[in-house]
């Protein structure tokens, strides 16, 4: 875990990337930290979890609405995560790996 770390730029680095896209993020006395997008805005996948509360959404199709930025997320412990949408209107958070290509 990251602390009394800056972050700077993320939002706006976060928006311009696009799918696949490698970002860089520069992160307090480390240069940069690269991260690569692999789920488009707007695009729907299907959903699989084993988060027990979500568990029930497995099969599903889930829309990404957007990226969540390394402050929402913990990017640099848990890697790319995104807002998503269900077809009911839920909405919550999943990790790249939940969503499925």
């Amino acid at each position: 875990m990251l602390t009394n770390v800056m972050l700077r730029d993320t939002m706006e680095l976060s928006k311009g990337a696009s799918m696949g896209e490698k970002v860089k993020y520069s992160v307090g006395t480390i240069d940069e930290y690269s991260v690569e997008w692999n789920r488009a805005t707007g695009s729907a996948y299907p959903f699989q979890t084993t988060q027990s509360s979500l568990i029930d959404r497995n099969g599903t199709t889930a829309k990404v609405i957007r990226r969540l930025t390394p402050k929402e997320s913990d990017l640099f412990d848990v890697g790319p995560m995104y807002r998503v949408e269900f077809s009911d209107g839920f909405i919550t958070d999943a990790f790249e790996d939940e969503l499925r290509a």
